[in-house]
């Protein structure tokens, strides 16, 4: 197996894409610039090599973003992706004949290598969810004002009969802290985690507990939670990651433990909030993305309208056990 180093440079806000020149390996193909590591020699060092030899400019290599597999035939590839920040240097070309300069969420409508295609999709995720944490960051205050008072009583107490006593929840996306607290309330142990910074700090305000700063994404525990409560936490989710998502929360719970899920069907509400990724799926589909993963069952499902004043959206509520 070869181990590969693969760039993702980025620069206001863009990523850098560069397509493989004729008469080379993968000629036409768009990629992450980087290449092969040395023996002896670290990823990070690599592709500051790379980089200067490729494109000739210095970049700081940063956060490690995924890996990728894959088997060309002729050679079996072990690709090692990594964030990076260029600098001002003017990009020169040797192994590429073209480069252009992409957001996010645009990086699919190129022809990408195989083997950076499933960095280009962790990509594009990350950069949905950044905005996504930005919107909240920004709205933070107006969203809790618009949340924190809502009634769930009747979504508690579904969830609750399922559990055991004074059990252990995960509140996945707690938002304002709104359901934390009558769990804790109710004397359940509850671990808050919220992706938004300034949403997670006035959390822990009124929770007087820490909450932690991660998302359904980055979830990595074993059978560790009595029960997952995910309102309204997984709608953000680019269509194509919701699946392993959910395969994390259900790697999370304990034998027989319960998910609950609210997820919108519609979304009037968001039409005029550009940074703010709203995926829309039907109930079929999403009923059966949850039946055919095999660690969990749907218990039962049923629809509700929204609590916040003047929205008629629909949201989808589901209970599942892990099996």
């Amino acid at each position: 197996m070869i181990v590969v180093a693969a760039a993702i440079v980025r620069k206001n806000g863009l990523i850098l894409a560069a397509r493989k020149k004729r008469g080379l390996h993968l000629a036409g193909y768009w990629e992450f610039p980087g290449g092969k590591v040395e023996p002896g020699e670290s990823p990070r060092s690599c592709l500051q090599r790379e980089l200067k030899e490729e494109l000739d400019i210095t970049c700081k290599i940063g956060d490690f973003l995924g890996e990728s597999l894959h088997d060309y035939g002729s050679k079996h590839i072990r690709l090692l992706g990594y964030y990076a920040v260029a600098d001002d240097s003017q990009v020169r070309l040797s192994d590429h004949d073209r480069i252009c300069w992409l957001p996010p969420d645009k990086l699919h409508t190129l022809n990408w290598a195989p083997a950076d295609i499933p960095l280009v999709e962790r990509v594009e995720a990350d950069g949905i969810n950044l905005s996504t944490i930005r919107y909240y960051d920004n709205n933070a205050y107006d969203y809790i004002l618009k949340t924190r008072d809502l009634n769930m009583s009747s979504q508690w107490r579904s969830f609750i009969a399922l559990l055991p006593d004074r059990g252990y929840i995960l509140d996945l996306g707690c938002g304002s802290g709104r359901d934390s607290r009558h769990f804790l309330d109710q004397g359940f142990r509850v671990t808050a985690v919220e992706p938004s910074p300034v949403l997670a700090a006035a959390a822990e305000d009124f929770l007087g507990q820490t909450v932690e700063i991660y998302g359904a994404q980055q979830v990595c525990a074993e059978k560790q939670y009595d029960g997952i409560w995910a309102c309204a936490s997984l709608i953000h989710l680019p269509h194509q990651h919701l699946s392993a998502s959910l395969t994390r929360l259900a790697k999370a719970l304990k034998q027989s433990g319960i998910l609950y899920i609210s997820y919108k069907l519609t979304a009037t509400e968001d039409r005029d909030k550009s940074d703010l990724h709203i995926n829309i799926i039907s109930r079929d589909e999403l009923i059966s993305i949850l039946t055919e993963l095999s660690l969990i069952s749907v218990i039962r499902w049923w629809k509700t309208t929204s609590n916040i004043p003047n929205s008629d959206d629909i949201w989808l509520n589901i209970l599942c056990r892990r099996n």
